[in-house]
């Protein structure tokens, strides 16, 4: 086993190696965190990944991410609740 720590914007630099760089070929694992791929989601710059083709083998700790919305949002915790039972 070769480790190659890429630090570097937030694990940024190496999910983006792994996604471009790395063979396909199943010997290469990385390690980053959930709130990454929520970037994707949220459009946070220099992502070059598409986090859906990822496989996940699981988690070595729990991420909690946390959302904050003004009322002039509209989002309401009726309306959060709602989103959550539907997905």
């Amino acid at each position: 086993m070769v480790v190659e720590n890429m630090p570097g914007a937030a694990h940024l630099m190496g999910a983006n190696h792994i996604y471009k760089v790395a063979k396909y070929d199943g010997l290469t694992i990385g390690n980053f965190t959930g709130t990454l791929l929520l970037g994707q989601v949220l459009g946070r710059p220099g992502i070059e990944f598409d986090a859906r083709k990822f496989n996940y083998l699981g988690a070595p700790a729990r991420d909690l991410s946390i959302c904050v919305l003004s009322r002039k949002s509209g989002v309401t915790i009726a309306t959060m609740a709602s989103f959550q039972e539907s997905h």
